[in-house]
């Protein structure tokens, strides 16, 4: 007996809540110990009554005791909740681990190539010293044979441009990977300005490279080999330029572009309304992610004028239902809804992607008014597939794609004058064959009161590439960076 009273508040206290401590899992598990009997109960009265009405009085004897708490659950949903939100905690902080880690990744990857960095602005710093004429011949042949890893290997220009080639896409992918986590609605321009300016900073590194071995080049071995050596440096330089633009950097920007979608991408138009109608002209974006990343990209390339066309082969923006602007009626809605592509069939995106990047000659020329027998051949064209960043604001007929895919077709005008007028320029023949035009069915519907009143029905014609202006102004300087969408606009061009 003395043993039991003894133990008896202890075993009690353990089911009594502290104040401040919360719900307690004895106070859950008695809930559900409550619940677990009147099922019991229930299901014994539904053997005794089988296929026939249990009195009332049973059913509220099998349940007596049950519900005499406004809610039997409540102190599990509460402890749930509680669960939930620690979760949501560990969730949070497993992101921001994540994002360390990549943060970390990037200045592991720039530490290892630091020391090429310091070798090549060093020797970049004092080039001009080691080739006054005050220099002599001895000590300038000394300053080459550094730069050229006679001494040390690991001391030469060509060993540490190696190492930083070598390692500046996994840089790349691990810092603008970090510094898109961070990117939202509000600061997709800020966080594209500090990927631009690391990667400039990079570029910068790698141009100092070049020219010190375009010394070393001139400076050591055969003098009738000089040319060739020179052309082997240059071309090696130039193929990792152009794989990091467009691998990494345009990549990024064009993703943080993607946040602000209709103005970028759309020329600024956004078709929500009546968006089965086309737009009738393309218009420039304000402080525009796409064209300053091109502009980059043309100076990085030596190209003075230069005009990025993206060709992004979707089917018209179909969308099940779209508004119609101005209003019928005043009350209720009015609606386009989508029937049927009553003629033609959509190309699939991958396969209007590689007709257009395989076509030879181009299937896009440019041209500027007054000259229209030249016609200027892409200078560069690569393919792009750009996930959708969340947060980003879609547009009609973008809605349910995971990715974009396009074509960047870069043209190289700095043949033509500064302002110049000019056009873009397609083998309609070859468009006629390969993308038939699409006539799709739409009904007008309102709705009002929760009724929907369905009207007639009208058919529009989509025709690919059919636009009634194309002429641009070329800008005195900078980067113009349109963007073509197949099927979906009427007028693409404009005079500015």
């Amino acid at each position: 007996m003395d043993d039991q009273t003894a133990a008896g508040p202890a075993l009690e206290s353990k089911a009594v809540e502290q104040p401040g401590d919360g719900p307690s899992p004895a106070a859950g598990l008695s809930a559900l110990k409550e619940i677990w009997a009147a099922s019991n109960r229930l299901a014994d009265l539904q053997k005794e009554y089988a296929f026939k009405k249990a009195p009332v009085i049973k059913i509220f004897g099998a349940l007596l005791g049950f519900g005499d708490k406004p809610d039997p659950l409540a102190e599990v949903k509460q402890r749930l909740a509680e669960i939930n939100a620690k979760l949501d905690r560990v969730l949070e902080g497993i992101q921001q681990i994540q994002k360390g880690l990549l943060g970390l990744g990037a200045l592991n990857v720039y530490l290892d190539i630091s020391d090429s960095i310091f070798l090549v602005e060093r020797y970049t710093e004092y080039l001009p010293t080691w080739l006054a004429p005050t220099m002599t011949d001895a000590v300038r042949k000394e300053f080459s044979d550094k730069l050229a890893g006679t001494f040390s290997e690991r001391d030469g220009v060509s060993f540490c441009s190696y190492k930083m080639m070598r390692q500046t896409p996994l840089l790349f992918d691990t810092l603008f990977a970090y510094l898109s986590s961070d990117a939202a609605k509000s600061n997709p321009r800020s966080v594209y300005l500090q990927g631009a300016f690391l990667f400039r900073f990079i570029v910068d590194v790698m141009v100092k490279a070049l020219l010190l071995e375009l010394f070393i080049a001139a400076d050591t071995g055969d003098p009738g080999q000089m040319a060739a050596r020179a052309e082997k440096v240059i071309s090696r330089y130039g193929l990792w330029m152009r794989n990091m633009i467009d691998s990494k950097f345009l990549p990024f920007a064009e993703s943080l572009a993607m946040f602000n979608f209709i103005d970028e991408y759309l020329g600024r138009h956004d078709n929500a309304y009546d968006g089965q109608l086309l737009i009738e002209k393309w218009e420039r974006a304000e402080n525009s992610i796409l064209e300053s990343a091109d502009n980059l990209a043309s100076k990085l390339l030596g190209r003075e004028r230069a005009v990025t066309l993206r060709v992004i082969p979707n089917l018209p923006p179909v969308a099940k239902r779209v508004k119609i602007l101005p209003k019928i009626v005043a009350a209720g809605d009015d609606y386009w809804d989508f029937l049927e592509i009553t003629q033609g069939k959509g190309v699939p995106p991958a396969e209007t992607l590689k007709w257009i990047q395989e076509k030879k000659p181009s299937a896009f020329l440019a041209s500027a008014l007054g000259r229209e027998g030249r016609r200027d051949e892409p200078r560069h064209i690569s393919a792009a597939q750009i996930p959708f960043p969340e947060g980003a604001r879609r547009a009609i007929g973008f809605e349910k794609l995971p990715s974009l895919s396009f074509l960047r077709i870069e043209f190289d005008l700095g043949a033509f004058p500064a302002g110049a007028p000019f056009y873009f320029f397609h083998d309609t023949n070859w468009v006629a064959e390969k993308f038939p035009q699409l006539q799709v069915m739409w009904q007008r519907v309102h709705v009002e009161d929760r009724q929907e009143y369905r009207h007639e029905k009208k058919s529009w014609t989509y025709y690919p590439m059919g636009f009634a202006a194309w002429t641009f102004d070329l800008p005195s300087e900078g980067q113009l960076s349109p963007v073509l969408i197949m099927y979906m606009y009427d007028r693409f061009g404009q005079r500015n």
